[in-house]
């Protein structure tokens, strides 16, 4: 799918890179561009229109161990393991929202500062969508147990 991406400037954690990616645009809402672990591939989510986003959102919500959380850490928590529920990229890393670009220079997915470009500078750029084959196989309990697991992951 062809989307119009805002670039963004980033600094690696170590202070000494400093590079430019492309990424979702200021304001976007419900949207997301999802990297994957390893290689940092990229793929597009349309939260609102994704049904197995719904999905594991309402599995959140009735999680007996998240009873008490407010809908801000429930939706932290949606996008902390939502990638569970996504197929694998090739190199069989999980696709994450929110995981900023590796750095080309040295390869660290770790940054001290991000913006976005002033003024924005905008790219077009053609991403999959993220798929959930392996998901759509499973029964409700295995979804749950695989939701389980990633909140245990997630030490909760």
């Amino acid at each position: 799918m062809m989307l119009r991406l805002q670039i963004y400037k980033y600094r690696c954690a170590d202070g000494q890179h400093d590079y430019k990616a492309a990424g979702m645009p200021s304001g976007a809402y419900g949207e997301f561009l999802m990297r994957s672990e390893g290689r940092r591939a990229e793929a597009y989510l349309n939260a609102i229109q994704d049904p197995v986003y719904e999905e594991v959102d309402q599995i959140i919500k009735t999680h007996p161990r998240l009873k008490g959380k407010d809908a801000f850490q429930l939706a932290n928590i949606l996008r902390a393991i939502f990638g569970v529920a996504c197929d694998s990229d090739v190199d069989g890393t999980l696709f994450r929202i929110g995981l900023r670009p590796r750095c080309p220079v040295c390869g660290s997915g770790e940054v001290s500062y991000w913006e976005a470009t002033d003024p924005p500078e905008m790219v077009e750029k053609d991403l999959p969508h993220v798929t959930h084959s392996k998901w759509n196989q499973l029964g409700a309990d295995q979804r749950e147990a695989l939701i389980d697991k990633a909140l245990q992951d997630l030490g909760l």
